[in-house]
């Protein structure tokens, strides 16, 4: 989702990604890091704001929705694995 200023510059308030049946909840509530599907998707989710410079990403499973947001100072930071990361999830 972008937003446009008054200038007519494009920037990027939120990244949505639809998946199939991947969220998997005890994986996120409890930030488990031993399901390597959901690893991948965390990193695949954070190739995405990296990649369009936006600090929110949303993803939907048909089940499932997960909103993370990145503590970056910087774009550049989301980057770095270090790099806190909040997380709202809803689901059945």
């Amino acid at each position: 989702m972008y937003t446009v200023g008054k200038s007519g510059q494009k920037q990027c308030v939120m990244i949505v990604e639809m998946k199939r049946n991947l969220i998997a909840p005890k994986f996120w509530m409890k930030k488990r890091r031993d399901v390597e599907s959901q690893a991948k998707l965390s990193r695949e989710l954070r190739g995405y704001a990296f990649k369009y410079a936006c600090p929110q990403i949303m993803c939907f499973d048909g089940s499932h929705l997960l909103m993370l947001q990145f503590r970056a100072a910087s774009p550049a930071s989301i980057d770095d694995a270090k790099c806190e990361v909040d997380f709202l999830y809803g689901g059945p």
